[in-house]
């Protein structure tokens, strides 16, 4: 069943409405290229899963959150290392962020250290949503992604700004701030 496109349909961002996880490919055609790679690596850390029957990665929720995240932000927890190239190649990403923007959320991550001094966080992604899609007692906000300016030095300018990444999903339980049993989440 489809409902209105948006994050909850309220104008309220999905930490409020007891959020599970966030669920992104990130991008399946450099994930295909590393896979063809012999000293291709990943590492999962921090209750990041792989989610291979839909060739995304599942990243959980990590609000309510003391992390800093500004007021209407998700915060998600784990990140994922891909290495390649005699590691030449290494692409971070940590702690990913649901901040809101006028047209949708701005999917932001930790900066990588290697890049020297610089603001603690970046955009990744701008996001804007697709649809919503309910399921097995949960709700799927699908968000199409595409490349942030500053996300481009990440796969070291492989990607221009604005290139289509795999869509993001936030799973979320229905019921405003409650979990499965009527208690209040996330407050």
């Amino acid at each position: 069943m489809l409902a209105e496109p948006g994050l909850g349909g309220r104008g309220e961002w999905p930490c409020a409405r007891g959020v599970r996880e966030l669920r992104w490919g990130v991008k399946r055609s450099f994930l295909d290229y590393l896979s063809g790679m012999s000293d291709f690596g990943l590492t999962m850390e921090g209750g990041v899963q792989a989610l291979p029957e839909e060739q995304a990665f599942s990243f959980p929720v990590a609000c309510p959150s003391s992390s800093g995240a500004g007021a209407g932000a998700v915060s998600f927890a784990g990140s994922l290392v891909f290495t390649a190239h005699f590691g030449a190649l290494r692409v971070l990403i940590a702690d990913p962020w649901l901040e809101p923007a006028p047209d949708g959320a701005g999917l932001t991550v930790v900066r990588p250290e290697e890049w020297g001094p610089g603001p603690g966080r970046f955009l990744l992604a701008d996001l804007r949503p697709v649809d919503v899609l309910e399921e097995d007692g949960w709700v799927a906000t699908r968000f199409d992604a595409s490349l942030a300016s500053d996300g481009a030095a990440m796969f070291g300018g492989v990607y221009p700004a604005g290139e289509p990444f795999d869509q993001a999903v936030v799973v979320a339980h229905p019921r405003a701030g409650q979990g499965d049993s009527g208690e209040r989440v996330n407050d």
